[in-house]
C-alpha cells in the first residue's frame, strides 16, 4: 500500500500555458507592494524573495521526485469535491487580505513591528517550508485539489513524513504562515493568518471525512497515525 511505482498522465494544457501560470502564482508574491504603494520596501522584498526561493525549491523537488505531479498542480482536474471549490476560494480570498492588510499596514504604520522579528519570521517560513519539501516529494497524489485520483491507481501514503502526520504540508504551512506576517512586519497581519490557518483545519478536516469514505485503507491509516497536524498532540 506504501510502496511508490511511478505513473505518467497524458499532457492535457500545452506546456506554455501552465508556464504562464506558474509565472502569474509568482507574481502574485509581489502584490503587498501594490498595497503598500511603493517599492522601496525592504521586509516586502525580504518576503517575496523568501516565498520566491522555497517556491523554487519546491519546483526543483517536484521536477527530480514527482514531475507528473508537477503539472497536475498546475491544472484543474476532474472530479473535484463540491466543498473544496469554496474552501480553496475562501483561501483565495484571506491570502488577498492578508497582502492587503500587511501593505497598507507598511502604508499607513498601523501596527509595525520591529526589524528584530524578520529573522526569527524568515526562520519560521524555511522551518515550515521543510515539511512541504518532504511532503512534495513522498506523495505524489498531492494535487492541490482534494479528489480521489482513482485513473492514477490512488493509494494510501504512509511514508516518510505521513508516518508523523496524516497532513505534513498543512503542518508546515501553519508553521510558516505567521513567519510571513512576522517578515512583514503587521501584528494586524495575524487576523488574516488566523482565517486562513482556520480555513486549512476545515479543509483538512473535509479532507480526512471524503478519503475515509471513498480511499482503500485509509481508515486504517488513520487509526495508526492518529495526529491530523500536529505531532503527538493533535
Amino acid at each position: 500500500m506504501t510502496e511508490k511505482t511511478g505513473f505518467s498522465i497524458p499532457a492535457q494544457t500545452p506546456s506554455w500555458k501552465l508556464a504562464l501560470r506558474a509565472i502569474f502564482q509568482g507574481l502574485t508574491f509581489l502584490l503587498p507592494f501594490a498595497f503598500a504603494g511603493r517599492l522601496n520596501w525592504r521586509r516586502g522584498w525580504l518576503f517575496s524573495g523568501t516565498l520566491l526561493l522555497i517556491a523554487g525549491v519546491s519546483f526543483a523537488v517536484l521536477r527530480r521526485k514527482n514531475p507528473d505531479l508537477m503539472r497536475r498542480r498546475l491544472e484543474w482536474q476532474p472530479g473535484v469535491k463540491r466543498f473544496d471549490r469554496f474552501v480553496l476560494a475562501a483561501a483565495a480570498a484571506v491570502f488577498l487580505g492578508f497582502y492587503a492588510v500587511a501593505g497598507l499596514d507598511a502604508r499607513y504604520g498601523w501596527s509595525q513591528l520591529g526589524p528584530a522579528w524578520i529573522w526569527p519570521g524568515i526562520a519560521l517560513e524555511l522551518l515550515g517550508s521543510l515539511a512541504i519539501f518532504l511532503a512534495i516529494a513522498e506523495n505524489p497524489f498531492l494535487e492541490r485539489q482534494v479528489r480521489v485520483q482513482t485513473e492514477l491507481g490512488h493509494r494510501v501514503i504512509a511514508t516518510g513524513p505521513y508516518r508523523v502526520v496524516r497532513h505534513p504540508m498543512y503542518c508546515g504551512l501553519m508553521v510558516s504562515l505567521p513567519g510571513s506576517a512576522l517578515v512583514l512586519g503587521s501584528a494586524w497581519g495575524f487576523a488574516p493568518i488566523a482565517m486562513l490557518m482556520a480555513t486549512f483545519i476545515v479543509r483538512t478536516a473535509l479532507e480526512d471525512g471524503a478519503l475515509r469514505r471513498e480511499l482503500p485503507g485509509y481508515q486504517e491509516y488513520c487509526a495508526r497515525t492518529r495526529y491530523r497536524l500536529v505531532p503527538g498532540v493533535w
